[in-house]
């Protein structure tokens, strides 16, 4: 018996073992594989079938003005008072100072402006070396301390070379000003004093700024005083600022109000005029142009498209002397021309473009 159990162990037996270990491992490993492909649908299904990058989308209005150049000792801080609820109203809001702060004007007008609304200030104009070195020294002595960012007039090199971005809703602006006439000559050695436009280096500079944020806007005061269309030298300053990635050019001459126009994507105002000047007889003298234009930028991905879209247009008239100087729109004033000025800037305004929306700021 002994015999018998011996040898069935050695053959039928072993057998039969291992037959029982292969069936036993091959149900184990059918079990493992089930389980494993019912895992694998289940978390198929809980899956999208394709990932839709997230999508964000910033927008920002702003409004632009042209010159201030009230001078004197009067009290000019109601001046602005009656467009406070325009300008508030946009998100960020741009103007030139011709009229130096602490030498030409009180410093009571500048701090009206930035509490009525004003965020961004021009300094280069071809009025800044009008007090000399002292004159801007002064200015600045204003400026560094105000809530407002200014540029165009600096104390160093290093100060000119700085590009400071402004932040307003997801969206970055570095903001530029140049002159491309000045009335008194730089002192040598100190040609830092006013951003003084130059053919080579301004581009470069618009180009690196266009480089580390979404939007360029520069401030560009240049020849064209009393002329309804730009000159030769203001287009070519627009065409190269454009190409150099300026997304948007405020000019001013004085007492002209010029066209606006596309460039590619580049919009440039070419003159917005004097908006905030003494009094003068001439009617023409004392009305200006302020524009506006919305920013959108389109974040997908870490990848960002900004577009301007919505560019317009409305006037302005510099009324009374003084402490009653009042700076107004066209359309409330009472002017008894003022429906024939408003049509005769429009015409203006559009020679160029007349995808320009006049009116509605």
């Amino acid at each position: 018996m002994d015999e018998e159990k011996k040898n069935f162990w050695n053959g039928t037996g072993k057998v039969l073992l291992i037959l029982a270990l292969v069936i036993g491992m091959t149900s184990l490993t059918m079990n493992l594989v089930s389980r494993r492909l019912e895992t694998t649908q289940a978390q198929a299904q809980e899956s999208p079938e394709y990932w839709v990058p997230t999508e964000t989308t910033d927008t920002i209005n702003i409004l632009l003005a042209g010159q201030a150049d009230l001078e004197g000792e009067d009290d000019f801080s109601n001046a602005i008072a009656p467009l406070h609820d325009l300008i508030s109203g946009y998100d960020l809001a741009a103007y030139t100072q011709k009229a130096l702060v602490n030498t030409d004007v009180m410093p009571s007008f500048a701090n009206a402006m930035s509490n009525n609304g004003f965020d961004l200030v021009g300094l280069a104009s071809r009025h800044a070396l009008s007090g000399g070195k002292n004159g801007v020294d002064q200015s600045l002595d204003f400026w560094m301390t105000s809530p407002m960012h200014a540029n165009g007039q600096n104390q160093s090199e290093t100060m000119q070379n700085q590009l400071k971005r402004v932040e307003s809703s997801g969206i970055s602006i570095i903001y530029l000003s140049f002159t491309d006439v000045l009335d008194d000559p730089l002192p040598p050695g100190e040609e830092y004093l006013v951003n003084k436009y130059d053919d080579e280096k301004s581009p470069v500079m618009v180009a690196k700024a266009a480089g580390q944020a979404d939007v360029v806007i520069v401030s560009m005061d240049w020849e064209g005083e009393d002329s309804q269309g730009p000159s030769d030298r203001q287009k070519k300053i627009a065409d190269d600022l454009a190409y150099a990635g300026a997304s948007v050019i405020i000019g001013t001459a004085d007492n002209a109000i010029q066209p606006v126009q596309w460039i590619d994507d580049t919009l440039v105002f070419y003159s917005l005029g004097t908006f905030a000047r003494n009094a003068d007889e001439e009617d023409s003298a004392r009305i200006a142009a302020m524009g506006g234009l919305t920013i959108t930028k389109t974040t997908t991905a870490n990848k960002s498209h900004v577009e301007l879209t919505n560019p317009r247009a409305d006037f302005t008239v510099c009324d009374g002397e003084g402490g009653s100087t009042a700076i107004q729109l066209l359309e409330n004033s009472s002017l008894e021309n003022k429906d024939d000025l408003v049509q005769q800037y429009t015409a203006v305004m559009q020679s160029m473009d007349d995808s320009i929306r006049a009116g509605g700021l």
